[in-house]
């Protein structure tokens, strides 16, 4: 209550990115991930990031059924298109 429902998304984003860091540096500090990798990861993790923000931002302009039926549909078109 009081929060804006993107803001939270974009904080608990946010936060598990900061979690998730030190770790990313250290792996590739000892050799166990590459940097092209880590540059994937992040390209790929700023890419959910964006969905579920933009996911939160739609549910504020539609009623809860159409959301899940675009979320349900979402799922089939993904499995369509890979």
């Amino acid at each position: 209550p009081g929060v804006d429902s993107s803001l939270y998304a974009l904080a608990r984003f946010s936060i598990a990115a900061m979690a998730l860091l030190p770790g990313a540096f250290a792996a590739i500090k000892r050799g166990a991930m590459d940097l092209e990798t880590a540059k994937g990861a992040t390209i790929c993790g700023s890419w959910v990031a964006f969905g579920y923000i933009g996911q939160t931002l739609g549910l504020l302009t539609t009623t809860a059924s159409r959301s899940c039926i675009i979320c349900s549909m979402h799922c089939v078109f993904v499995a369509v298109v890979a």
